[in-house]
């Protein structure tokens, strides 16, 4: 048997389970359109809809991206499948497809499918490449192969961008810049607050996330019911390591913000950044190695671990320390961890379970007035938001070993 008649066999079985799923004239979704197509359609619009754009296939190298692999093997699933008679057939822009699926994906779906009759079909050398396609065909094509369909890829990404951006997701995608910059200023309010209170704090970052396995598929999730029970899990561990931190040091916590994020590769974690009462806890490497180990025996799961930051900062030019209300340095610290801790992410953004959320701190006390009393023997340092916002490198092994030479 050859290939166009396997080919032919699968068309003529979804044919007939689409003929059986209708009911009189009524139109409805196909039968055919599984999990496999729309789990990539939702993968497609997380990366389609970020800011600034991101290509499929972007000049130049990209080193061990596995989210950037996802995204191309997604819309690779989505071309091949759409090349079927079937779905081109469809009216896929009408309400029987949203009936079962969203309008993002059926949007993206719809963007495909002209894409395939206007370009591909008018194009005797991209109907060519395309015929047949997926992810074994793509694998065994010359580079100059690739190249081409690359660069058709890349087109069609900005097709499907333009589109979901005309149709109000802009204003969706925009609604996510606008909570950063809200929970970064909530960040800095609170924290300023608790300096000066305290006077001197104590500033932690801890990391807690899955130790790698082998094979390590920490980043890859099976579906997005998938994605949300395991975030639901960490959700659970989250709540058990901030009701052991508020036992522990009750009165001396001065803050914590935590972030949960997914990465490319280890998968669903947890940042966080801690400020104690730093007139009783100045020991910067010590103090976070007992929380740590007090969060994994709270946590109770071997495969997992929490990262000890301050240790990593070995070198005399540490920033994770006692900090002075004083300091010169507070709020570039402080602005640069605010601005780390609440960047977007958008496969949190876009893919956690309704009314829960991925990032979240102390409150931000109520302006009360001080009490009259001495002054403070130094300046306090003058807190600007926009000034001290920036991308903050912290400091790892490699820059403090190379400080000690």
């Amino acid at each position: 048997m050859t290939n166009d008649d396997i080919n032919q066999s699968q068309y003529i079985n979804k044919y007939l389970r689409f003929e059986d799923s209708l009911d009189g004239e009524e139109e409805v979704l196909p039968s055919f359109l599984g999990g496999e197509i729309i789990e990539a359609c939702k993968i497609i619009y997380e990366f389609s809809s970020r800011i600034p754009h991101v290509y499929p296939f972007p000049e130049g190298a990209v080193k061990n991206h596995i989210g950037l692999r996802n995204y191309q093997y997604s819309l690779i699933t989505c071309v091949s499948e759409m090349m079927s008679p079937i779905l081109l057939d469809s009216d896929i822009s009408g309400s029987a497809f949203h009936l079962n699926v969203s309008l993002e994906i059926t949007s993206i779906l719809d963007v495909i499918k002209h894409w395939i009759l206007n370009a591909v079909y008018a194009d005797d050398r991209l109907f060519q490449l395309l015929n047949n396609f997926d992810l074994n065909a793509y694998r065994l094509m010359t580079l100059d192969q690739r190249c081409e369909v690359h660069q058709e890829l890349n087109h069609l990404s900005q097709q499907i961008r333009q589109r979901l951006m005309a149709e109000g997701h802009r204003e969706k995608v925009h609604s996510f810049k606008r909570n950063a910059t809200e929970n970064y200023k909530q960040v800095l309010k609170m924290a300023e607050s608790k300096w000066q209170r305290f006077g001197k704090v104590l500033l932690i970052r801890l990391d807690w996330g899955y130790k790698k396995p082998f094979p390590d598929r920490r980043g890859v999730f099976l579906s997005s019911q998938d994605f949300e029970q395991r975030f639901k899990i960490v959700c659970a561990y989250r709540d058990k390591k901030l009701k052991a931190l508020r036992k522990k040091y009750r009165k001396d916590l001065a803050f914590y913000v935590w972030k949960i994020e997914c990465a490319p590769i280890k998968g669903l974690h947890i940042h966080w950044l801690i400020g104690l009462n730093g007139t009783k806890h100045q020991d910067r490497i010590n103090v976070p190695k007992a929380i740590a180990q007090m969060w994994d025996a709270a946590v109770g799961n071997p495969d997992t671990y929490t990262w000890n930051l301050n240790a990593q900062q070995k070198n005399e030019d540490a920033i994770l320390r006692v900090i002075d209300y004083s300091d010169p340095l507070l709020w570039l610290i402080v602005g640069g961890y605010a601005e780390y801790l609440t960047k977007v992410d958008y496969v949190v953004h876009l893919r956690a379970p309704e009314r829960m959320h991925g990032f979240g701190s102390s409150k931000v006390p109520k302006v009360v007035k001080r009490k009259t009393g001495p002054k403070r023997s130094k300046p306090e340092q003058v807190v600007d938001p926009w000034a001290v916002r920036r991308p903050l490198r912290e400091l790892n092994v490699a820059k403090a070993s190379k400080g000690n030479q």
